[in-house]
């Protein structure tokens, strides 16, 4: 064959196109740390993880969903927590779809319920996340733009390689119409012409609500966090 053919695969990406694939890896798995060298990535998070609010900004990456799914964890398993809700605030453009389900399905699996709030952009896995606050709870500002559109991927190889990766896209797709009709309440043939048709589908607040993506749309007030 070809010698110019590799093999190799990505991780499928639910993001905006006009990331550049080559920063976006290296930026994937650093931290920020302070001239001293130590970490301080969640330095400005700390106050609010002591009144139960995370706030998830940025890509959907390895990073950013660790930190959420670890505050999650520790609020559920720490026997003197008395949050009656926890509270993800959201301004993503998107990112790599295993993190974000990832993050998802310990977002489902927790004993402490959780409302998300989406400000500034919700986009691709961005908006995945968000669908997966409690009911009742979704809030959008009045000002945050969302984006729903089908997920991208990218894989080389082999004649037998390009095949069975073809299960895993099969796999992805049903995943990611299963969470929408869970979360939104629409059928499947809604889901395709409204929310991932063969373009990219912008959406406004309000018109996110009447497509069941959120339950409310108001000013953020931080005292009703």
């Amino acid at each position: 064959m070809n010698n110019k053919l590799y093999h190799a695969v990505d991780k499928p990406y639910m993001g905006l196109d006009d990331f550049d694939v080559t920063s976006r890896k290296k930026k994937r798995g650093r931290r920020r740390s302070n001239k001293n060298g130590s970490d301080n990535s969640l330095s400005p998070e700390k106050s609010l993880n002591d009144h139960g609010v995370f706030l998830f900004s940025g890509e959907v990456n390895d990073m950013t969903c660790d930190d959420a799914i670890k505050f999650i964890l520790e609020a559920n398993l720490d026997k003197e927590c008395k949050w009656d809700h926890m509270t993800i605030l959201i301004n993503s453009p998107g990112g790599y779809c295993s993190d974000g389900f990832a993050l998802i399905d310990t977002m489902f699996g927790s004993q402490i319920p959780i409302h998300t709030v989406g400000l500034g952009m919700i986009a691709s896995m961005g908006l995945q996340i968000f669908l997966s606050g409690k009911k009742g709870t979704r809030t959008l500002t009045p000002n945050c733009m969302i984006l729903s559109h089908q997920y991208s991927g990218a894989t080389w190889g082999k004649e037998h390689e390009l095949i069975a990766s073809q299960k895993e896209f099969g796999i992805l797709s049903e995943i990611v119409m299963r969470h929408y009709k869970r979360t939104t309440g629409l059928t499947m043939e809604e889901i395709r012409e409204y929310l991932l048709p063969a373009e990219d589908r912008w959406l406004t607040a309000k018109e996110a609500k009447k497509y069941g993506i959120c339950d409310v749309v108001k000013d953020l007030k931080p005292k009703g966090l």
